[in-house]
């Protein structure tokens, strides 16, 4: 409608009048409602429309209106090109934006998984060194049962402490 009503106004104003130039807030405004190819489109129908606006004019200067098609003939090339560029370098920037959120829920993953390897990692190796003393008294002649006991009920507590960061770690990524 808006492309309608400038070139009609181009039209029927004089050669003096460079109309033509409006397109370039008609294309300006595409760039945020649709896609590349519906700018181009509409830039090729703009350029259409002022070459043929300029062949219906029959008032004013033929030498004015040759330089102000002209000039409104640069401009919406300009126009659409610039808006185009704009176009890819929103779409770049969201995608920058979409890559760099994935990158840091990754970074925030690996931390949380050595943080919690670090967590479990704790009670196996104090298991792994109860389970070893509790071996070297269980082998002594005669064997120290007492010891061999309170290692084997560190070894228990150990398990537990394990047990209860995995159940942690289940309920966090529950929530």
């Amino acid at each position: 409608i808006v492309m309608a009503a400038i070139f009609i106004a181009d039209t029927v104003t004089d050669y003096a009048i460079a109309f033509a130039v409006f397109y370039c807030a008609v294309l300006l405004a595409a760039t945020n409602l649709y896609s590349v190819r519906t700018v181009g489109w509409l830039s090729a129908a703009c350029i259409t429309l002022t070459i043929i606006s300029f062949y219906m004019t029959n008032d004013g200067a033929y030498e004015i209106g040759l330089l102000n098609t002209a000039i409104s003939l640069v401009a919406i090339g300009i126009t659409s090109l610039l808006g185009i560029k704009i176009m890819a370098a929103r779409t770049a920037a969201q995608v920058s934006q979409a890559r760099l959120q994935q990158l840091a829920r990754i970074t925030s993953l690996g931390e949380m998984a050595a943080s919690i390897a670090h967590e479990v990692n704790q009670p196996l190796g104090a298991i792994i060194s109860s389970s070893n003393a509790s071996q070297r008294w269980l082998n002594f002649e005669p064997p120290n049962m007492d010891k061999a006991r309170l290692a084997i009920e560190r070894i228990i507590a150990d398990a537990n402490r394990a047990s209860d960061v995995i159940t942690r770690v289940r309920a966090l990524t529950r929530g």
